[in-house]
C-alpha cells in the first residue's frame, strides 16, 4: 500500500534545522555574554584607570600646594622682623618668587590690605589696596588659605595662596600672598598639561564651589559647572567613579579625587564611545577567531543529520511500497535499532490505547463513591469548574441524616448502608441533570444547583426533607435529615468559603432540633424551616 505524501519536510531537514537553531541560539547567547562581560571589564578598567590617574594628580597637586604654602610660611617668618622695611620686603618677595617658581606673583600686604611689596615689580601694585573677597578673607582668618578663583586688580583670573605674618609676640602684621594664574601660563597649567596622559582622555580641575580652575580648552576656565548631572555625580563624594557628561555634554566615564588642602576636585574622563570602539574591535576578533570552528561544526551537523535520518528514510520508503516484493529484505537491511523503533511505535500505540482505557476506569473509580454511585468530594471538585463557568448563581445544599449512628447501632451497618443508598437514590431522582450531587463522607451529602436562587434552593431542600421523612425504609421507623442552604455568585466568593457557610447552616439546623432546613447567607443572617 502506498502512503500519500503529505509533508515536504523530511526528518533530515528537521534534525539539521534543530541543530542549526540550537547552535545559533548557543552562539548568540555566548556572543551576548562575552559582549556584556567585555563591556563591563572595559568600562571598569577605564573607570579604574581614570580614578587612579585622578588620585595620582590629586596627590601630586596636594604636594605642590603644600610645598607652596610651606615656602610662603617660611618667607612670612623671615620677613616678620623687617615688616616696616619695604626694600627688605621686596627683596624677600623676589627671593621667594625665584626660589619657589610656583607662583606668578608674590606680594606682602598689611592689616589694611595695602601692598608694601610686590614681585614682579612690573605689576605696579605697590601702595595699592586690595579689595577682593580673597584678600579680605586672608585678613579675617589670619591663617594659611587657598582662595576661590577671582579676577585680580590686574584683570587676571587667579587663585590666591596666603600665609599670615606675625611678630615674635604673636601680633598679626599682615600676610604674604602668592598668585597662580588660571588662564595665563602658570606652574599649574604646565603641571596639568605635562600629565595629560592619552589622546582620548581629558582632565579638568574644579574647586569646591564648582568653578573650573583648569581645562585643556581655556574657554571653560573660570566658568561654573552648570550641568546638574556632573554636580550630582560629584555630590558629597571625595573620590570615586561615575558615568557623567563632560563640559560639552558628551557622555563620558569619569574618575575623580579631591585635593584635601584646597578642596579642588580633579576629574579624568574618557568618552563613553571609547568603550564601544574598543568593544567592537574585541567582538570582531571573537567572530573571526570563532568562524572556522563554526564552519566545521556546521559540516559535522550536516553529516550527522544525514546518517541519523537515512535509516528512517529507508524505512519510510519500504513502508510506502509494502505491496512490492523484496520489501522484507530491504527492511532487514535497515539497521536493527530502527526496526525496533518501528516495533516500539506499534507497542506504544497499543499501550497508549490500553493505558487510556485503564486511566478512564481508574478516574471513574477515583471520583465516584462506591456505595452510592454518586460523585465523591474529589469528583465534585473536579467537576465544579464547569458549573461555575456557566452559571450566574449557584445554590449549595449540605444534607446530613439525623441520628444515623442510632440506625447503625440498632440495625447494623449493612442496614445503614442500605439507608444511605436509598437516600442517595432519592436525592438523585429529585435533581436535574445539570445538578452536581456527591457524598462527602459518612451520612453527609452535598448538592450544587446551577442557576438556582436562594428561594428556589430553600423550596428544593424543604421538598427533599419532607420526601425523606416519608420515604419507605427496610427498618420499622423513618429517618429525618437536616439541611444547610446557601447561595453564591461564581467569581465573587471562594467555593470553600461557600461550603463553610452551608456547613454552618447545617450545624445550626442540628442545634435547633434537627429535621429542618436552615438558610444562611454571607451576611450571617439565617432562616429556619421547621418540621410541619
Amino acid at each position: 500500500m502506498k502512503i500519500k505524501k503529505r509533508f515536504p519536510i523530511n526528518l533530515r531537514s528537521l534534525i539539521l534545522s534543530l541543530a542549526i537553531i540550537s547552535m545559533i541560539i548557543t552562539l548568540t547567547n555566548a556572543y551576548v555574554a562575552v559582549y556584556n562581560v567585555q563591556k563591563k571589564l572595559i568600562t571598569d578598567q577605564i573607570l579604574s584607570s581614570n580614578l587612579n590617574y585622578s588620585s595620582k594628580l590629586a596627590a601630586t597637586t596636594e604636594s605642590f600646594l603644600s610645598s607652596a604654602q610651606q615656602e610662603l610660611a617660611y618667607s612670612a617668618i623671615s620677613i616678620a622682623d623687617s615688616f616696616n622695611d619695604d626694600a627688605t620686603l621686596l627683596e624677600k618677595s623676589e627671593q621667594t618668587y625665584r626660589m619657589s617658581q610656583s607662583f606668578n606673583s608674590i606680594f606682602v600686604a598689611d592689616t589694611q590690605n595695602q601692598i608694601h611689596a610686590v614681585y614682579p615689580t612690573s605689576l605696579n601694585l605697590k601702595g595699592s589696596t586690595l579689595t577682593s573677597e580673597a584678600s579680605k578673607l586672608a585678613l579675617v582668618e589670619q591663617k594659611p588659605l587657598i582662595s576661590q578663583p577671582y579676577i585680580s586688580v590686574t584683570g587676571n583670573l587667579i587663585v590666591l595662596v596666603s600665609s599670615p605674618i606675625k611678630d615674635k609676640q604673636g601680633n598679626y602684621l599682615g600676610y604674604i600672598g602668592g598668585t597662580i594664574y588660571l588662564k595665563n601660563q602658570s606652574v599649574l597649567n604646565e603641571f596639568m598639561n605635562t600629565h595629560f596622559y592619552n589622546d582620548y582622555s581629558s582632565v579638568y580641575v574644579i574647586d569646591k564651589s564648582g568653578i573650573v580652575l583648569y581645562h585643556q580648552d581655556k574657554q571653560w576656565v573660570g566658568k561654573p559647572v552648570s550641568d546638574e548631572r556632573i554636580k550630582n555625580a560629584l555630590h558629597n563624594k571625595k573620590s570615586g567613579t561615575a558615568a557623567m557628561p563632560d563640559m560639552k555634554g558628551t557622555p563620558s566615564l569619569a574618575g575623580f579625587d579631591t585635593v584635601n588642602s584646597s578642596g579642588w576636585i580633579i576629574i579624568t574622563l574618557h568618552p563613553s564611545q571609547t568603550v564601544i570602539d574598543l568593544l567592537s574591535s574585541v567582538m570582531r576578533s571573537v567572530v573571526y577567531e570563532g568562524a572556522p570552528v563554526m564552519a566545521l561544526t556546521l559540516i559535522a551537523l550536516t553529516l550527522l543529520a544525514f546518517y541519523i535520518a537515512n535509516p528512517l528514510r529507508l524505512l519510510a520508503v519500504s513502508a510506502s511500497k509494502m505491496e512490492e516484493s523484496g520489501v522484507i529484505e530491504k527492511i532487514k537491511k535497515v539497521p536493527s535499532w530502527y526496526f525496533e523503533v518501528e516495533q516500539l511505535k506499534r507497542v506504544i500505540l497499543f499501550g497508549t490505547l490500553l493505558l487510556h482505557k485503564r486511566i478512564g476506569k481508574l478516574s471513574l473509580q477515583a471520583h465516584t463513591d462506591p456505595l452510592t454511585g454518586l460523585l465523591n468530594r474529589r469528583g465534585i471538585y473536579e467537576s465544579i469548574e464547569l458549573i461555575l463557568s456557566k452559571s450566574n448563581q449557584v445554590a449549595a445544599i449540605v444534607i446530613d441524616i439525623d441520628h444515623f449512628k442510632r440506625v447503625n447501632d440498632t440495625y447494623g451497618h449493612n442496614i445503614g448502608d442500605d439507608v444511605i443508598r436509598l437516600l442517595a437514590k432519592s436525592i438523585k431522582q429529585g435533581s436535574r441533570e445539570s445538578d452536581l450531587i456527591c457524598r462527602t463522607g459518612g451520612e453527609e451529602f452535598l448538592a450544587l444547583l446551577p442557576d438556582t436562587d436562594m428561594t428556589q434552593a430553600a423550596d428544593i431542600a424543604e421538598r427533599l426533607r419532607k420526601k425523606v421523612e416519608k420515604m419507605p425504609l427496610p427498618i420499622p421507623e423513618n429517618i429525618t435529615i437536616s439541611l444547610g442552604v446557601t447561595c453564591f455568585i461564581p467569581g465573587m466568593e471562594q467555593i470553600d468559603s461557600v461550603l463553610k457557610i452551608a456547613d454552618d447552616a447545617l450545624y445550626q439546623a442540628k442545634h435547633e432540633g434537627r429535621n429542618r432546613v436552615v438558610i444562611k447567607v454571607a451576611s450571617d443572617h439565617s432562616v429556619s424551616h421547621d418540621t410541619e
